[in-house]
């Protein structure tokens, strides 16, 4: 079975061993809660792999901004909402460029240059 827990503020599915109740540390990684949708293969250790929708109205200067966990584990969500509001709806492109190079710089200050987690954006304004 498994367990949720955040880790650096981005949640992740967490797997206990099947010859204990110990759970795999942090530094073991486990399974990203958005990558578990369609993953059928994580049913047995409690994913839902069934994603819910839901209708909203959305008003002007709205947007959908998908990151990878390379993205919210370096930024707040206020600095990249900040860095979509700032290029604005005509420059959706360098806003993305921009989230993804900050979150690409904060990797590197932190782990020497030696290791960067996957860093992708994507914006669409409404």
């Amino acid at each position: 079975g498994g367990s949720i827990a955040s880790v650096k503020g981005t949640q992740r599915v967490r797997f206990h061993s099947a010859r204990s109740d110990q759970r795999l540390e942090e530094s073991d990684g486990g399974l990203l809660v958005t990558r578990a949708l369609g993953d059928t293969q994580m049913q047995k250790c409690g994913v839902i792999q069934k994603p819910s929708c839901e209708y909203i109205a959305c008003s002007a200067r709205e947007f959908v901004l998908c990151c990878t966990d390379g993205v919210w584990q370096q930024m707040s969500h206020e600095a990249v909402a900040e860095l979509a509001h700032e290029a604005g709806p005509s420059r959706p492109g360098d806003a993305v460029l921009d989230i993804v190079e900050q979150a690409h710089d904060k990797w590197n200050q932190e782990a020497d240059g030696q290791d960067t987690d996957d860093i992708s954006a994507v914006l669409v304004w409404i």
